[in-house]
């Protein structure tokens, strides 16, 4: 039985983990990774059944890179965590870019308003070092659990959340054998991962981890006080269509890499002024918009895609008519592929 009495079954990791496609209703699928476009919508009090007209990251970024995927998507808008990454989105797409704040801000407020809590957060929750869908991470776990064991006792409980893809490879195996409770936020392709994220997160008093990530902003805007704990050295597999986005080896990365590791060195009793400010500006908590604000700028969007009208007042061809176009030609090329005169003769 866990230590924690979590509300969405964060300890059932055989089902939550379980491996599956992605279900969405978002013409640019990869806005619902991790549940983010679905949580927008929900907090907008949108239907599920609508699709997005803008791209939304689904991860906080330390880079002054743009993932491909993202930069090239046929919607005219991008939903942007902070001013700093909507001024990279912007440069980089030349599209307008709007910020929002990350996705995980608006989780927070759909979880506390839906299962407030009164528990006094305790014990450390860590999270290991992970690997992506397409990205490989490995190191000794079996070292890293001893030495997370080995902790002063005002650390303990210890809960290890294991990441979807890693439980299915048997990670999560050295954590539980040191006694530690396992628990997991879930798939990358699951609507409610970063309500399980937030429910996690607000229940320990520390958090720690063995690398740099998205989870270090989560556990620290949820009130965790977070400390790096080292394990032996990461060993990075980046297939090579990969590389040219990856944030290894970039120059911003490394230098905000330094700083974080600076600012969380060793456990403190209260998240200091610097750590917040840290976090803060890198989410975007500035640019947290009520319901009804966040559904407009989402609804405006729309207007943008059926018409060509930006929200930086410029005009260009609709991205609807672009998608229709490019559908028309697919479907042109597949006709032809099946009139007869357009068959090769077999050899």
């Amino acid at each position: 039985m866990s230590s924690h009495a979590f509300a969405y079954q964060q300890s059932d990791l055989s089902r939550l983990c379980a491996d599956r496609s992605l279900q969405t209703a978002e013409m640019h699928a990869t806005n619902d990774f991790y549940g983010q476009a679905s949580l927008l919508k929900r907090y907008a009090r949108l239907p599920a059944w609508y699709s997005l007209k803008g791209v939304v990251e689904h991860g906080v970024n330390l880079d002054d890179q743009m993932w491909s995927v993202d930069r090239e998507a046929n919607v005219p808008v991008i939903f942007s965590p902070s001013a700093w990454r909507a001024q990279v989105h912007r440069q980089l797409s030349g599209k307008p870019a709007v910020p929002i704040g990350f996705g995980y801000l608006y989780a927070k407020r759909l979880v506390e308003s839906a299962w407030p809590t009164a528990a006094e957060p305790r014990g450390t929750v860590v999270f290991p070092c992970h690997s992506t869908h397409t990205i490989s991470v490995s190191f000794n776990h079996d070292a890293f659990a001893r030495e997370l064991a080995a902790l002063p006792p005002r650390f303990h409980p210890i809960t290890a959340c294991i990441y979807w893809k890693n439980y299915l490879e048997g990670e999560h195996h050295p954590y539980a054998d040191q006694g530690m409770d396992v628990v997991t936020a879930g798939h990358i392709f699951d609507h409610d991962f970063m309500l399980r994220m937030h429910d996690i997160c607000r229940r320990f008093r520390y958090a720690t981890s063995n690398a740099v990530g998205t989870h270090v902003f989560m556990a620290v805007s949820s009130g965790c006080r977070f400390f790096y704990t080292d394990s032996s050295p990461l060993q990075w597999r980046v297939p090579d269509c990969e590389k040219a986005s990856s944030a290894i080896g970039n120059e911003l990365f490394e230098k905000r890499h330094r700083h974080s590791r600076s600012l969380f060195a060793k456990p403190v009793e209260e998240v200091t002024a610097d750590q917040s400010r840290f976090v803060a500006d890198l989410m975007g908590d500035a640019h947290v918009r009520e319901p009804h604000v966040l559904a407009r700028l989402l609804l405006r969007a729309e207007l943008a895609d059926k018409t060509g009208w930006r929200p930086d007042g410029a005009w260009s061809n609709p991205a609807f008519l672009q998608r229709r176009l490019a559908r028309l030609q697919r479907l042109k090329r597949s006709v032809a592929k099946r009139l007869p005169w357009t068959r090769r003769p077999a050899a």
